[in-house]
């Protein structure tokens, strides 16, 4: 039996970077960004997994350990620049780092939804700007997968 859980975060979307290995005391260690980014990055992730927790307590679901399904729509700012019928942010950040980020905050052992982020095995990504009745955020809709569910549409 497939489950599907959907939940809306608000706050503008915020990319998770790359990371930076540097040696400490015979150890690697991996960084964040340097400047505000990695704060911003933070407040972001806190305000995703906060949204997260809050559903799992108010539904009472139990973590998602198999295969899922996670489409996630995000809602960016539009800068004033844009004209109004403008519908596509093809502008930075990347999409895949503002997944990265968003998976990052709802999917580990620790995390509330999903056990391990290898469970995400369809990723499905929107990002466009923020429309006129809408708030910045994004809607995260997380779907578990059966295993006689093959539907690849892709190629």
């Amino acid at each position: 039996m497939t489950s599907s859980i959907t939940f809306t975060v608000t706050g503008e979307p915020r990319p998770q970077g790359s990371k930076t290995p540097v040696m400490r005391g015979g150890k690697i260690f991996l960084i964040e960004g340097k400047g505000t980014a990695p704060r911003q990055h933070k407040v972001w992730r806190d305000a995703v997994e906060s949204a997260a927790r809050t559903f799992v307590e108010e539904t009472g679901i139990e973590q998602i350990d198999g295969p899922v399904e996670v489409c996630i729509v995000f809602r960016m700012p539009k800068p004033p620049s844009k004209p109004g019928w403008k519908f596509w942010c093809d502008r930075q950040p990347d999409i895949d780092k503002l997944c990265r980020s968003v998976l990052d905050s709802i999917a580990g052992k620790d995390k509330p939804i999903v056990r391990e982020d290898s469970r995400v095995v369809r990723l499905m990504a929107e990002k466009r700007y923020v429309g006129d009745d809408e708030n910045i955020g994004c809607t995260i809709s997380v779907e578990t997968i059966e295993e006689g569910d093959v539907q690849l549409s892709l190629i």
